[in-house]
């Protein structure tokens, strides 16, 4: 049988420390109960991330977006990347201390409104349709999803 090398990581690699929080709904919008101090949670050290950003990470629940980020899975959240790209990912707040985790779809051709959609294998999540002129709350882009085995 062939075996494959697989190259170590570059000793130049940095590493972006984010501290595990909390947790987000990838389902309806929630408010989490708990949030750990900073100081003391747990940290989730991630490769390959923008080292200016402003770090954090979060425990899914909910199978909304289970077809990117199972439930218990980790997702790796910019906060201070609130630029809307079609298709990105984000952590969107509700205006009542809530939060959830959904794709960004702009209008086009197929969709009349933007809207802030699951990705997941359940039919039951729906997406939201942001009409009149309404503008989503973004707390951050999800730049990671880490799943362990």
């Amino acid at each position: 049988s062939e075996t494959v090398d697989m190259p170590a990581p570059a000793s130049t690699t940095a590493l972006v420390y984010a501290p595990l929080i909390s947790w987000v709904s990838a389902g309806q919008l929630i408010q989490p109960d708990h949030v750990e101090e900073l100081a003391s949670a747990r940290q989730v050290a991630v490769p390959d991330l923008d080292l200016s950003g402003h770090w954090i990470a979060l425990r899914v629940v909910g199978d909304s977006m289970d077809r990117i980020s199972p439930p218990d899975s980790v997702i790796v959240v910019n906060l201070a990347d609130r630029r809307l790209v079609p298709n990105g990912c984000y952590i969107f707040a509700d205006g009542e201390g809530g939060a959830t985790f959904k794709r960004w779809r702009p209008a086009d051709a197929r969709h009349r409104y933007p809207q802030v959609a699951p990705v997941s294998t359940n039919k039951v999540h729906k997406p939201v349709y942001l009409k009149d002129g309404q503008e989503p709350v973004v707390i951050g882009r999800v730049r990671r999803s880490i799943l362990e085995m």
